[in-house]
């Protein structure tokens, strides 16, 4: 974790320095405010590092002594505390995305350029490979999804680069991070993408949407892949949840005629998260398979 969080300060550093060089291209006033966020992204940089090195050590120890209240409290606070960081920096770099008025094909490059520098992939040597691929963000995010299957083959390491980079990401683009989870729990369980689409059923309608799409198939099993870091289900994981119950329970098929599915794998990266969504997966989806490191 220590090695991801590392090359996560230089990458977001880089980023920043960048952003610095620009500066003259601002009117006085918008240059002030965009100094002034870059000082707060390198001061909230270094707190996530701290947060997140804290964390690290307080769910270790949380984990040596399971029946220790104090212990699992100070796990529980810190893990907060790191994802209140969290957050801080990814606002802190959209403000400045939005101020600096970089390009969506900007921010999305800046974006993949994070995750590479996190997941201790040269850039460099990537896009020297990829010729002119920084003026095609989605080609950049295909081929920078292969080059992170590639550069870390093991759960634990993916699982290490995807609590790292949820401190950097800005939340409009934290899909990204899902779907280089997706791509890696394909990979390695050879279930097949896109997943299956299903349409809402008329006699029991989905709970908040007219389709719901499976991440990836393999036989009659749908798989459903979770980069949380942190927590269990929201509203609307519960309300997925849901309609897959739906989907086993009526043997609905899918928008091409596959099927019927007779179970839905949840792959998580993180011991803890799988965890804390055991209880609502046991009620919901009883016939559930789990994808996850062991403890």
């Amino acid at each position: 974790m220590e090695v991801f969080i590392a090359s996560t300060t230089q990458a977001v550093g880089a980023l920043l320095n960048d952003l610095r060089g620009k500066l003259t291209k601002l009117g006085a006033q918008d240059r002030k405010k965009a100094e002034s966020l870059i000082e707060e992204a390198e001061v909230a940089l270094q707190a996530t590092k701290a947060e997140g090195g804290k964390a690290k050590a307080a769910k270790e120890q949380a984990k040596a002594a399971p029946d220790d209240a104090q212990k699992v409290s100070n796990a529980a606070s810190t893990d907060n505390a790191a994802a209140d960081e969290e957050r801080a920096l990814g606002s802190i770099l959209k403000d400045l995305f939005v101020l600096m008025k970089v390009s969506p094909i900007d921010q999305k490059v800046a974006v993949y350029r994070i995750l590479l520098g996190t997941a201790d992939i040269s850039i460099e040597t990537f896009e020297n490979s990829n010729k002119g691929i920084a003026s095609k963000p989605d080609t950049y995010r295909r081929a920078s999804r292969t080059a992170f299957v590639t550069q870390l083959p093991a759960l634990a390491a993916m699982s290490a680069f995807l609590q790292a980079s949820a401190s950097v990401i800005p939340r409009e683009y934290s899909k990204a991070r899902s779907e280089i989870f997706e791509d890696w729990v394909r990979d390695h369980v050879s279930a097949s993408k896109p997943g299956p689409k299903f349409k809402s059923p008329p006699i029991d309608p989905f709970i908040d949407r007219q389709q719901r799409d499976a991440d990836g198939v393999k036989g009659n099993t749908l798989y459903e892949t979770k980069s949380h870091i942190l927590g269990g289900p929201s509203g609307e994981d519960i309300a997925q949840m849901e309609d897959y119950q739906k989907i086993i329970k009526y043997g609905l098929r899918d928008t091409k005629g596959g099927g019927p599915y007779a179970k839905v794998a949840y792959a998580f990266h993180d011991l803890g998260v799988r965890e804390a969504w055991e209880p609502d997966l046991k009620s919901y989806l009883p016939s559930h398979e789990i994808v996850t490191p062991s403890a």
